[in-house]
């Protein structure tokens, strides 16, 4: 059980951030469910996309912390287990952030861009739940093996979404993946091609990218963390 006392300072600018990333995301499904015309369950489902997935879960992680803060008034008493789960949610919001932006935009059009739905579940929930992290969560007892917990999530999320569109899932256009990368039909496993390259490449790629946003994540939570401690006992 990890103890941190957060300034008053600090404690008030989490609970407006666990908020904010709260709000973004509740905002940005709701829109996505109406502007896509779409449901949580069934064919086409918006639950299958690893944005719609990232969202709900920093959003849970972030109402839990909110509640714990909320009750102790910021003199935190958490499992490191807990501060875990809330990295491995972060760095996937994380990347969904980053994906979106680099790998996606291009192909989006500008209508969507300035959606209600793009701008909360891409933008302001990632940049909230990030600030949130760095902010309050320097409590985290993390090692540098640590930041192989940020790779769990989104290869389980490749592995499900492969194992269903061999099954027959399909999405929007009746495309077998969500995610243009991970095409195996189009992109091949380790073709490269007029496509571009193959899906493994892409899976390589993409771990990599998780890898330095985890220990980047990690290593900026470690200097806010000493800054906190020597501003505590001086």
């Amino acid at each position: 059980m990890s103890e941190t006392i957060l300034s008053k300072k600090n404690y008030t600018i989490g609970l407006i951030l666990k908020i904010a990333t709260i709000l973004s995301c509740s905002l940005g499904l709701i829109f996505q469910v109406v502007e896509w015309q779409s449901v949580f369950i069934g064919p086409n489902s918006t639950l299958l996309y690893f944005t719609t997935q990232s969202n709900i879960w920093i959003a849970a992680i972030c109402l839990v912390f909110l509640i714990i803060d909320l009750k102790t008034k910021g003199k935190r008493q958490i499992s490191n287990r807990l501060y875990i789960i809330k990295f491995m949610f972060t760095v996937a919001i994380m990347l969904t952030f980053i994906v979106f932006a680099v790998l996606l935009t291009p192909q989006q059009e500008m209508s969507y861009i300035l959606s209600v739905t793009n701008i909360c579940l891409h933008n302001l929930t990632p940049i909230f739940a990030i600030a949130d992290f760095i902010m309050c969560d320097y409590g985290y007892l993390s090692t540098k093996k640590h930041i192989l917990f940020g790779t769990i999530l989104p290869l389980i999320y490749c592995i499900v979404t492969l194992i269903l569109s061999f099954n027959g899932v399909t999405y929007g256009d009746n495309r077998i993946v969500p995610y243009f990368f991970l095409d195996y039909k189009k992109l091949g496993w380790l073709s490269i091609s007029d496509y571009g390259i193959g899906v493994l490449y892409w899976v390589i790629i993409i771990t990599f990218m998780v890898l330095a946003m985890g220990a980047g994540l990690l290593a900026v939570k470690n200097i806010r963390g000493k800054g906190s401690m020597s501003n505590l006992q001086g």
